[in-house]
């Protein structure tokens, strides 16, 4: 006999246990970037994508983080959502020039570019080598 049941845990991480033959087995997954919708900031240096699930209190916010390939990092992409496109206008390694989201420990809005201070990040859950995890955010 076999049977499946899937709890989520928070924010798309999710608990999928499985039993076969008697035995439960239990596997976290790490959330789906493919059903992220909104990309609202650039982590500075790390450039990696923030998504805010949350807002907890003002100046404080849980998100959906996806960290991008050393690669991405160095040639400064700074407005793909996943991989580098070659043909989106908007990205600094596109057009040749270096990334404005350089200051570690700023958050810069996705779509304009501006700083929106220093963030710290508290929280952080990364399961096993994935690239998407979830973290909290505070106004430094």
């Amino acid at each position: 006999m076999t049977s499946r049941g899937v709890t989520t845990l928070f924010d798309d991480i999710t608990a999928v246990v499985s039993v076969r033959g008697g035995v439960a087995r239990h596997v976290l997954r790490s959330p789906s970037w493919s059903r992220v919708k909104n990309i609202e900031y650039i982590e500075g240096g790390t450039l990696s994508r923030v998504s805010v699930r949350e807002t907890i209190r003002r100046g404080v916010f849980t998100a959906i983080v996806k960290r991008i390939p050393e690669s991405q990092r160095t040639i400064g992409c700074d407005q793909c959502r996943q991989k580098h496109r070659p043909t989106n206008a908007r990205c600094s390694a596109t057009i040749g020039v270096v990334t404005h989201a350089t200051a570690r420990g700023h958050l810069y809005d996705f779509e304009t570019g501006r700083d929106c201070g220093v963030w710290t990040t508290s929280e952080e859950v990364w399961l096993r080598s994935s690239t998407v995890g979830r973290a909290t955010y505070s106004r430094a």
